[in-house]
């Protein structure tokens, strides 16, 4: 956590976006930074949206995080997840309109685009990998939302 507060700092009203290959450590850096912000900011509204992952990384999530921990698991058909993540903008809106400032910690985004682009109809436009044109909106317009109510996702 030092080395992230030296390299790249993080403050409210910001973005940020953890990228790294598989298998290296970037839930429990998740787990890390939503464990230093409930010590560090108490009064800081933390909600940890876990989409599309195992059962057991929920559990450990749930057990080891000192705040709201909201999942949609693996078994969960796309709708589910796009649902889960919409609930969870609009929550954090709401608390944003009582004057309570509130951290989202997402993971991870790409099961989350890959929700959409299952749950949104075609529209014959077809992007490198198979992503339909169109799927990549909605959670663009999940990012910007969460900048223009000062939010932080991570």
């Amino acid at each position: 956590m030092r080395a992230i507060d030296i390299v790249a700092p993080l403050g409210k009203g910001q973005r940020a976006l953890v990228v790294a290959p598989p298998r290296t450590g970037k839930t429990v850096l998740l787990q890390q930074m939503a464990n230093s912000i409930a010590i560090n900011y108490p009064e800081i509204e933390l909600i940890v949206l876990l989409i599309d992952e195992r059962p057991e990384e929920v559990t450990d999530m749930i057990r080891s995080v000192k705040g709201e921990v909201v999942s949609s698991t693996f078994d969960e058909p796309a709708y589910r997840h796009v649902q889960l993540a919409e609930i969870v903008i609009e929550k954090a809106k709401r608390m944003v309109e009582h004057k309570k400032d509130v951290v989202i910690l997402l993971d991870n985004i790409t099961r989350l685009a890959r929700a959409y682009n299952a749950v949104i109809p075609s529209s014959g436009k077809v992007l490198t990998g198979g992503v339909d044109s169109n799927a990549l909106q909605r959670p663009k317009r999940f990012l910007e939302r969460l900048v223009i109510l000062k939010m932080v996702v991570l």
